[in-house]
């Protein structure tokens, strides 16, 4: 009888299910004990890698589409704070100064050099320093903002002890920086077609319950910082950096500019910046751009949001319209304080940038999706 070949192909089958069984075994236990000796972040190194991971960003940053260039002398070039437009026509001006620039165009409109300036009645016209923090413009009416805020003296590490205690024992109250004014320019000319108007906030601030407590505080603690300015439908919209309230909300003031010295014709609306306070606002069809940043030294980026104007306080009966739009890119050196709109269509926002802490303001055009 002859030989089956079967016994020898089923062995066969036999042989080699054992060896990938074994192959199998051995490569889990080898994964398992490689696991077991790895560097395995403890809870809070895990609890942390989790956050970090849950605060990434989810929103554009925007690309520059443009670098212009400002001409002639700039004043106080490196702290450019405030811009807006009339006609063909960029206004600006510095933290650091009393002064609001007129510049126009070039033929093609890659530069702008200063062909006005128009100096502001300070009440103290031996400290110059306005704090100019807003420009806001309806019908050619120019408004400009002050600070309205404190200041304590920096620490400096090459001071002794004593001397830096003093430093922070005194809080700096400036008259100048409580300040609003209004004047017409005229959009041919670009030259002053009216007389100067100067109020100032500080009798509502002081008698408003809620802001009354941070007028004694600097504002890089988080006592009062306008430096938000918009109009719209005759009213002006003051956009608080600080103080930010519990709960994360940023107070925006509402009045006309002729009902300022009466206290009790203002409104308070609230935002929630997630903690941000507001570097800038303004006026676009149905609402607001926000420029959102930190309150005093912190450092954070620079946030766009759309905003429709309404109250965000929980209770009210309308909700609000706020929106991240996405973030405006900078330099280390370079504080995004400053922003007006070109444009805007349906689709997009064409708005042009100015810098603080950086040489006259590096201007720069963004185009941003609404």
């Amino acid at each position: 009888m002859k030989p089956t070949s079967e016994p020898i192909k089923f062995g066969k089958f036999v042989v080699i299910a054992l060896l990938v069984s074994y192959t199998i075994i051995t490569l889990i236990s080898t994964l398992k004990i490689g696991a077991e000796n790895s560097d395995t972040p403890d809870s809070d190194t895990q609890s942390s890698a989790t956050q970090n991971l849950l605060v990434v960003p989810s929103y554009p940053v925007f690309a520059p589409v443009k670098n212009i260039k400002f001409a002639g002398d700039i004043i106080e070039e490196k702290d450019i704070s405030a811009i807006g437009i009339v006609g063909k026509y960029l206004l600006i001006g510095s933290d650091e100064g009393n002064t609001i620039q007129v510049l126009e165009p070039n033929l093609i409109e890659t530069s702008f050099k200063v062909v006005e300036n128009i100096q502001l009645p300070v009440p103290n016209a031996d400290k110059e320093e306005i704090d100019i923090e807003g420009i806001a413009i309806a019908d050619n009416l120019v408004y400009v903002v002050g600070s309205h805020s404190l200041s304590r003296k920096k620490i400096k590490p090459e001071l002794a002890y004593s001397e830096n205690v003093a430093r922070l024992s005194k809080v700096k109250t400036e008259e100048n920086r409580q300040t609003v004014f209004r004047f017409e320019l005229n959009e041919k000319t670009g030259k002053l077609k009216s007389a100067v108007v100067k109020e100032s906030l500080q009798a509502i601030l002081k008698q408003n319950k809620i802001l009354k407590k941070f007028t004694n505080i600097p504002s890089k603690e988080n006592g009062v910082d306008i430096e938000g300015l918009a109009v719209k439908d005759k009213q002006l919209y003051f956009g608080f950096r600080g103080p930010v309230l519990r709960g994360n909300y940023t107070p925006v003031m509402v009045l006309k500019f002729n009902k300022i010295k009466q206290d009790k014709q203002h409104e308070l609306r609230f935002i929630n910046l997630g903690g941000s306070g507001i570097r800038e606002l303004v006026a676009v069809d149905g609402g607001f751009l926000i420029l959102a940043g930190a309150v005093g030294d912190k450092i954070s980026p620079y946030l766009v949001y759309f905003w429709d104007g309404n109250d965000d306080l929980p209770g009210i009966k309308k909700e609000p319209q706020l929106k991240l739009l996405g973030e405006i890119p900078s330099e280390p050196e370079a504080k995004a304080e400053g922003l007006t709109v070109l444009s805007e269509n349906d689709l997009n926002y064409e708005v042009l940038v100015v810098y603080d802490g950086v040489a006259k303001g590096n201007p720069t055009i963004f185009n941003i999706k609404k």
